[in-house]
């Protein structure tokens, strides 16, 4: 049977990137046009040195990733405080702070080429927040786990600070509860939740606590801790069938089928919490997407993206169905990408989605392909339009890109070799780390490319490279097949993706070039 490992397509399964959008763009509740307030955020940082450097970073609803949206950066004062003060025309939004590392010990200035490790928990702000956040180092964080919730502790006072409070108390709850394991199955396929115990405590502090916070906090909580285990929880339902699927009957696969859909796993129906608030929550959202795939997946053992995008359409309305969609379809690897972005610009009404999606248009089969001019590994520059007339898959990729090896070891690699003699075919591998040194790691690995591509570098800009925004690419690996005369044929689809498809796609546009024909 089939495996499905990239049903999470948003989360686990391949490593994300998220990239810099204009804020009123991706607004969740903007102001009156022109109209902006001020966020202030005061940040005291425990055993910091004068060098250090602390980055802040809106994140857009559409950018889950940690490496989010708009940044803005602070040095320390006289008194060690870093002050933020960020204009802001949304209402409300999310950011974390992170620290920038050394380089030679000076204080970094530009945004470009940056390492940086978090600091905090995604935070909820709302406008004219005005708060100082105390971050001290654990004298005894666990091993081997770098999230910041265990390395820090964390206060929060002044105007706006409750909702912090309150969350952090929530945030800590969920990770120092320990769980059993995410989903277990007992031997009539009944499910039991192995997250319930840290969702209850969970709760607790939230209802304790419900008296200081606005109602719309504490629904936008309340679904965050709703949502919390999904990401494990899914991804084992997804190992658990693939595993039944290898090794049962179908009357034992269409029993645990049937079992699934009448449990919680499988279930649509909402809270009760408004969904103006379900689409604030940091993580809701993808748990909602993550259920939708799962669920179709157990159906029909199958990860096809244009299936799952019709699925959410039917199960969801409103605004919460248009966030949904365009979420799903900033990261999806849809098949029929043209059909299906052109119904969701049909379907969705709500403006910042509608607008997300339409700069999902350089994707589409038949666009203009934006040229670059990058470094291959000799120093010199390459460009799109030296490979004129010929058939052209490009793939991007950064070092530590657990998806972006897999990629090379099942398909690439493979589809290199079959065309290593054939001359109207070439793979560009294009990396986006900052650091030059990283990529030279990463081909001397020979975990993500090999000398059969002609690999190219991005000059330092990594996602703030314009080939890279132009295209809104959202995940790693991506790769963009392209015909002779330079138009995309198919933007990070499925089918890219399997050896076998990824040939015919190739041998079907060079039969294009032998009759001079175009699709």
């Amino acid at each position: 049977m089939r495996t499905m490992k990239n049903i999470i397509l948003f989360i686990v399964a391949i490593s994300t990137l998220s990239f810099k959008n204009a804020i009123a763009k991706n607004s969740l509740s903007p102001s009156s046009k022109g109209e902006f307030s001020k966020l202030c955020i005061k940040v005291f940082l425990g055993q910091a040195k004068k060098t250090d450097t602390l980055q802040l970073c809106l994140m857009s609803p559409f950018d889950r990733g940690q490496r989010s949206s708009s940044k803005y950066i602070a040095a320390p004062d006289s008194r060690g405080m870093y002050t933020f003060n960020i204009p802001v025309s949304n209402q409300e939004g999310c950011f974390f702070l992170s620290r920038l590392l050394h380089k030679n010990g000076k204080y970094y200035d530009k945004i470009v080429g940056w390492n940086y490790i978090p600091i905090s928990p995604v935070l909820y702000w709302e406008k004219n927040d005005s708060i100082c956040v105390r971050i001290t180092k654990r004298a005894s964080p666990s091993i081997g786990d770098n999230t910041a919730l265990n390395l820090y502790t964390y206060s929060f006072s002044g105007k706006g600070s409750e909702k912090y409070n309150v969350l952090y108390r929530i945030d800590s709850a969920l990770y120092c509860t320990q769980n059993k394991n995410p989903v277990i199955f007992d031997p009539d396929f009944h499910y039991q939740d192995g997250y319930e115990q840290s969702r209850d405590v969970a709760f607790n502090i939230l209802e304790t606590n419900r008296g200081f916070l606005p109602l719309k906090y504490y629904d936008i909580f309340k679904a965050d801790i709703l949502a919390y285990g999904a990401e494990a929880t899914f991804a084992s339902v997804t190992d658990y069938f693939t595993a039944l699927s290898d090794s049962s009957s179908w009357a034992t696969i269409g029993r645990f089928r049937e079992i699934y859909k009448h449990n919680s796993l499988a279930q649509f129906k909402l809270s009760g919490i408004p969904a103006k608030y379900l689409i604030q929550s940091y993580s809701y959202c993808y748990y909602l997407l993550q259920k939708a795939q799962t669920y179709y997946f157990v159906l029909h053992l199958s990860d096809n993206a244009d299936s799952i995008y019709y699925l959410i359409k039917k199960k969801f309305k409103g605004e919460l169905r248009d966030y949904l969609l365009t979420k799903f379809l900033y990261s999806a690897r849809v098949n029929h990408l043209n059909r299906i972005l052109d119904d969701a610009l049909t379907t969705v009404q709500t403006p910042v989605c509608f607008n997300n999606l339409a700069a999902l248009k350089p994707r589409l089969s038949g666009e203009k392909t934006l040229d670059f001019s990058f470094s291959n590994l000799q120093g010199q520059k390459v460009s799109l339009k030296d490979f004129k007339d010929k058939v052209v898959l490009i793939d991007f990729w950064f070092k530590g890109c657990g998806g972006c090896a897999v990629y090379y070891h099942d398909v690439l690699s493979k589809a290199e070799s079959h065309y290593r003699n054939v001359p109207d075919v070439k793979f560009l591998s294009i990396n986006i780390d900052r650091q030059k040194s990283f990529w030279l790691k990463g081909l001397k690995s020979g975990l993500f490319t090999s000398n059969d591509a002609c690999n190219l570098f991005t000059n330092g800009n990594g996602t703030l490279d314009p080939v890279v925004k132009y295209y809104n690419i959202q995940v790693c690996p991506t790769a963009i097949l392209l015909k002779p005369d330079g138009l995309v044929f198919r933007y990070n689809s499925s089918e890219l993706y399997n050896y076998e498809s990824l040939v015919r796609l190739i041998d079907f546009l060079r039969k294009e070039i032998k009759k001079g024909g175009d699709r």
